[in-house]
């Protein structure tokens, strides 16, 4: 079964696709926002397709920093590390993860702000 919605707020556009057993974002984020702040209990895959966003994450007690953009090619954020992605320039990006993937809110990074 395909199933596909849309949400819209000031930070940009999610299209949420779940077909095959894979949910697909398509996510449009304005330039200086966050979007993100969870802990995904299976490994994600992101690419960037146009702009430039950092990806934030905690590995090992320690906060790692990382610029990625379209030329990066896929990024795997694996299972358990939580995340946040801050964008420099407005931005596209994918995301996809197996369907029934159970997350949870990481507070420190849930509660960033532009």
């Amino acid at each position: 079964m395909n199933r596909h919605t849309t949400k819209e707020n000031e930070a940009g556009v999610m299209h949420t696709s779940i077909s095959g057993g894979v949910v697909l974002y398509d996510i449009f984020t304005r330039m200086g926002f966050y979007r993100g702040g969870k802990i995904y209990f299976s490994d994600k895959v992101c690419k960037i397709i146009s702009g430039k966003a950092e990806l934030i994450s905690e590995q090992n007690g320690l906060e790692v920093r990382e610029i990625l953009s379209p030329k990066m090619g896929e990024k795997i954020i694996l299972s358990g590390i939580p995340h946040v992605f801050y964008f420099h320039e407005n931005c596209r990006m994918l995301e996809w993860f197996p369907e029934g993937t159970k997350s949870e809110e990481f507070k420190k990074y849930r509660n960033m702000k532009k």
